[in-house]
């Protein structure tokens, strides 16, 4: 998997806990955070598109909710073909199943929808027990890392 090399990626450590919504997930700290990310971008950059990619309907659905004005939320699954100068992925889960998480094409266009910057917010540990989220993350320098909430 090819990181991007012309944009910043920034992981946000987390353990907020997410809950079990029918067959989706919703982290809805995560969810706010990314809304907290998102307004402080908008405020800087006013005329730049900013999109929040979230891997769980659920949690797309409560920032769609919540979001200020000029700020889109998609699934990662719902986003295949457009991009946005500033993205912020959610991956919401901190435990269990990692298989619809850790799909590579996923990923890929999660991470790939960005012309600017891409915010990565989620629980580090965990996604490292996942083989693709490792991957990636190993080929991030450490600065790359910040924060744990």
């Amino acid at each position: 998997m090819g990181l991007p090399d012309c944009h910043p990626v920034v992981v946000i450590n987390h353990n907020f806990p997410h809950v079990i919504d029918g067959t989706s997930v919703l982290n809805q700290e995560e969810a706010q955070l990314a809304l907290y990310y998102a307004k402080g971008l908008r405020k800087i950059r006013p005329d730049d598109s900013i999109c929040i990619l979230a891997f769980y309907k659920s949690t797309c659905t409560y920032i769609e909710e919540n979001a200020p004005v000029k700020v889109r939320c998609s699934t990662v699954d719902g986003v295949q073909g457009r991009e946005y100068d500033y993205t912020i992925v959610l991956t919401s889960r901190t435990s269990g199943a990692q298989t619809f998480l850790d799909d590579k094409k996923r990923i890929n266009v999660a991470i790939s929808r960005t012309k600017t910057a891409c915010i990565i917010m989620g629980n580090v540990p965990y996604l490292r027990s996942a083989h693709t989220w490792n991957q990636l993350f190993n080929q991030l320098p450490r600065e790359c890392f910040c924060a744990k909430y």
